[in-house]
């Protein structure tokens, strides 16, 4: 059995070539799941644990961020990454942790940035413009 930064590897290629997900997405996944590595010295995925992810999460949480502690939605990004790497092994029946073990975290609502009606109103404008140009045209006549 290959050891877990073996296993990172080739679900960092999965997710490169068979998932089509951007570089940048790849280099986020392989700096959250380094870090997990890095943190708690698992080398077997059969040694990833509920206890381990636990306290991995306690020492993200611990780590400061811009404006005090780690946000809980950075913390559920690194959640969201060992989550697709445990669904990754378990495709390929490698025995580890229940991906579905991982919880994230609730967090508060996105704030949506409404544009002012000024914004809007090009666009409607737009819309019914098109809409008209589309009732003028003429119809071809029937043949027969």
């Amino acid at each position: 059995m290959a050891d877990l930064k073996e296993l990172k590897s080739q679900f960092l290629e999965y997710l490169e070539i068979e998932k089509g997900r951007s570089v940048k997405t790849v280099e986020n996944y392989d700096r959250y799941l380094s870090r997990f590595l890095a943190h708690t010295g698992i080398t077997s995925p059969t040694k990833v644990t509920e206890q381990a992810v636990r306290e991995f999460r306690i020492h993200l949480n611990r780590q400061a961020g811009t404006s005090g502690t780690m946000k809980l939605k950075t913390i559920n990004y690194y959640m969201i990454s060992l989550r697709a790497f445990l669904k990754f092994m378990r495709k390929r029946d490698i025995e580890s942790l229940n991906p579905e073990r991982i919880e994230l975290a609730k967090v508060g609502q996105r704030d949506l940035d409404v544009q002012r009606r000024t914004g809007i109103q090009p666009c409607a404008k737009l819309r019914l413009e098109r809409h008209v140009l589309q009732r003028r045209r003429p119809v071809a006549p029937h043949p027969g």
